[in-house]
């Protein structure tokens, strides 16, 4: 009978120590105890395997460390430690969730080049989501001139894209979505009709967008220039003089008006060389479906603050402008 017992008793330990192997590594159990259904792993560059463990810890506290780290290197997860953001679920096997990180599948996150005046300025602050540094990547545009030459290729959207990219892959991201959105069939046409450019463009929308803020009129402000440049006339657009002032300065002076720049659109006809900042997806189309007519001037409306009242003739536009005056006076 002994023997029996002991044989028994070896069969019911192992039926424990397989039971107990199966709960550790392959059923699924709650990593943590918050109700919380998911939560955000960054492994960094260069991470060490300690220090991954370390940060699985934190994250993850229900998990046995012991099992996650004889397990991690049965399963070679030492030697292949993937950088990226991992969304981890809550309920899952140590198994799976060692398996996740080995494959490197990380999760992307959205990056969004936001609507401010400087372009550089709005590819710097869309990085913060990402790994690198302000540092970093202002580094990288100090020796990268692509955002200078082709700024039309940064527009101001939401990006899809992995948290540890490189700036280089940033940048290229960011070219490539630009370098789309011209090419397409829609915008080209639109672009041959107008005799534009892509470069042109965008300058034009870069000050479009500083004229107004109210969107229903960009079109028509849109149109008031492209007429002007159609007939070689000045743009005499206030935007352009207030981009030659220091930061701050909102008022153009009549002494700002001969600041000699190839950006004062009142000494020199034409676009201006370079865009005078970012131009929003709004005033880029505002531009390519802009409002046919025939005015040439516009200033501000006192019947309607913030908007324009438009005249096709000059004497219109005076009438207008005493008009607004005598509101202020």
């Amino acid at each position: 009978m002994k023997p029996l017992r002991f044989a028994l008793g070896l069969l019911f330990l192992g039926i424990l120590a397989v039971g107990w192997i199966y709960y550790m590594v392959w059923a699924p159990k709650d990593l943590w105890d918050k109700e919380v259904p998911s939560k955000v792993l960054y492994i960094q560059d260069g991470e060490r395997w300690t220090e991954l463990q370390s940060n699985v810890d934190t994250i993850c506290p229900n998990l046995s460390q012991t099992i996650f780290r004889l397990l991690g290197k049965k399963m070679n997860l030492h030697r292949n430690i993937h950088p990226g953001r991992y969304e981890i679920e809550k309920n899952q096997s140590t198994i799976e969730f060692i398996r996740r990180l080995r494959s490197g599948e990380q999760n992307p996150i959205l990056v969004t080049i936001p609507e401010i005046k400087s372009i550089r300025e709005a590819i710097v602050f869309a990085s913060r989501t990402l790994q690198m540094d302000s540092l970093t990547i202002e580094g990288y545009l100090n020796q990268d001139d692509t955002w200078k030459d082709k700024p039309h290729w940064i527009l101001p959207n939401t990006y899809e894209m992995y948290w540890n990219v490189s700036p280089e892959k940033y940048m290229q991201r960011l070219y490539k979505e630009g370098k789309a959105f011209w090419n397409h069939p829609s915008q080209t046409r639109k672009l041959e009709k107008l005799n534009l450019s892509p470069f042109d463009a965008y300058i034009l929308a870069s000050i479009v967008n500083r004229e107004t803020n109210h969107f229903l009129e960009m079109d028509t402000i849109a149109g008031v220039y492209y007429n002007r440049l159609q007939i070689n006339m000045p743009l005499q657009a206030d935007p352009t003089i207030q981009y030659l002032l220091p930061p701050g300065v909102k008022r153009v002076l009549y002494k700002d008006l001969e600041i000699d720049s190839p950006f004062n659109t009142y000494k020199y006809t034409g676009l201006p060389p370079a865009p005078i900042g970012l131009a929003s997806m709004k005033s880029i189309q505002s531009v390519l479906n802009l409002e046919q007519h025939d005015y040439l001037y516009f200033c501000a409306n006192p019947d309607r603050p913030g908007t324009h009242s438009f005249a096709r003739t000059y004497n219109q536009h005076l009438e207008n402008a005493r008009k607004y005056h005598r509101s202020l006076n």
